[in-house]
């Protein structure tokens, strides 16, 4: 019987999930928000950072700047969508077009293809 736990579909989703919630955590937001962010301490700010200088050794692979924690980018935009409305004139030039191919030769090719077979009368 296959397992649920060897189930490989499972174990990348699990592992996709635990990248996720990693790359929640990496960048914590600042403790004090008046002063701007002390860029002498190495802030990890990306799960790229974290490979890079953590376990690829490159010290200060990527400069520290003051970026800023606030969730701006987080606010509802307007947004609307017009409707786009189809005239008459082309629901008829359908219905013609559909209606020629309906009877058409193209019809009467495939009809006429398989005939009727008459089979002979039956005994008694």
């Amino acid at each position: 019987m296959y397992s649920v736990r060897n189930n490989k579909i499972l174990h990348y989703f699990s592992l996709f999930i635990g990248l996720v919630i990693l790359n929640i955590s990496v960048d914590s937001p600042d403790i004090n928000k008046k002063w701007p962010e002390d860029l002498s301490l190495n802030d990890q700010e990306s799960i790229v950072e974290i490979v890079l200088e953590k376990i690829m050794g490159f010290e200060n692979a990527i400069p520290e700047y003051d970026d800023s924690d606030n969730e701006s980018h987080l606010i509802k935009k307007h947004f609307s969508v017009d409707l786009y409305v189809l005239d008459k004139k082309s629901e008829f030039v359908f219905d013609v077009a559909l209606q020629k191919l309906i009877n058409s030769e193209y019809k009467f090719k495939y009809y006429d293809f398989y005939p009727e077979t008459t089979s002979p009368p039956p005994e008694i």
